[in-house]
């Protein structure tokens, strides 16, 4: 898992992790299409094979982050870099990660395998950590979201550390 190198992490149903974009820690003066999220999604997923093959309805004339939740519902689990430089000294790091409710089992092995990786990340950062669940018709699974990654992991009843099989 490189989260903390790209913009995200988005797997399918067959829990393949795609990621896109790179995040970099710079003043946007230095930032160019490849580190925002709506310009390398458009860039490197939307006219890839494999996004075209779920046959979601990306909206182009939208942005990425309008449509995370979305996307989710329809059955993509996203896990999203929305770290940046704050000021000329001060980087804030935050992830999320959105998903159905009803996960595939590839997409739960994978998921599990990263949470180690995942858990080392959000502590040696101190970062933000926010997990939405989404049903099929949009709405949200949860009364409320998961801002603890054992949390999130435990409303799914996801595995921690769990081996990915390939």
């Amino acid at each position: 898992m490189n989260l903390e190198q790209v913009n995200a992490i988005m797997i399918w149903e067959d829990g393949i992790p795609h990621s896109f974009g790179e995040n970099r820690m710079a003043p946007p003066s230095e930032l160019g299409d490849e580190n925002y999220h709506t310009t390398s999604f458009l860039m490197q997923v939307y006219p890839s094979e494999w996004f075209q093959e779920t046959g979601y309805p990306y909206q182009t004339n939208q942005s990425f982050g309008r449509q995370m939740g979305d996307l989710s519902a329809y059955g993509f689990t996203i896990l999203c870099n929305a770290s940046s430089k704050i000021t000329n000294q001060e980087d804030y790091y935050c992830f999320m990660i959105n998903t159905p409710i009803n996960i595939s089992e590839n997409t739960r092995n994978y998921l599990s395998s990263i949470y180690p990786e995942l858990k080392e990340l959000i502590e040696t950062h101190h970062a933000f950590f926010q997990g939405t669940a989404y049903e099929e018709n949009g709405d949200y699974a949860w009364a409320t979201q998961a801002f603890d990654l054992d949390e999130f992991y435990d409303k799914l009843g996801l595995q921690k550390g769990i081996k990915h099989q390939k």
